[in-house]
């Protein structure tokens, strides 16, 4: 079920992919990845109450995913909770030091809080992990 809500997202048919998502979590549980996906897929909808619901429900399951802390601290970034959105970013590069796209998220937040000597160094280790192919972008 889940393989067909990650090829029904690929195909940008997002109503089947939600469809199958909450069919896999259904049948498992302990499929963290599906609600991260369904909250990929509620936020590109800016659906960000239930975008957080999902993230939240994945960190219950899994609580140190690194994509759903990151993808929730995105979230924040767009409600500008901008404390809140640089603790799960932050959280996010602690559990996973070769996540490049939480690098690049916080670099972003840091440079919108007027923090360069933060934003320079988020996007240095950003760079670095792009450069050698290990960031996962």
């Amino acid at each position: 079920m889940y393989n067909l809500g990650v090829a029904y997202g690929e195909m940008l048919k997002f109503d089947m992919a939600i469809v199958f998502y909450e069919l896999a979590f259904h049948f498992n549980p302990h499929c963290a990845e599906a609600c991260n996906n369904l909250g990929v897929i509620y936020k590109d909808r800016d659906n960000l109450d239930k975008a957080i619901e999902c993230y939240q429900l994945a960190l219950s399951i899994k609580p140190n995913f690194s994509q759903s802390l990151n993808n929730l601290g995105v979230v924040y970034i767009v409600q500008s909770k901008m404390d809140a959105a640089a603790s799960m970013i932050e959280k996010a590069i602690i559990t996973n030091p070769t996540y490049a796209e939480a690098y690049n998220n916080l670099g972003l937040l840091y440079r919108d809080d007027g923090d360069i000597a933060l934003m320079k160094e988020m996007m240095t280790n950003f760079s670095k992990l792009i450069g050698t192919g290990v960031g996962g972008l």
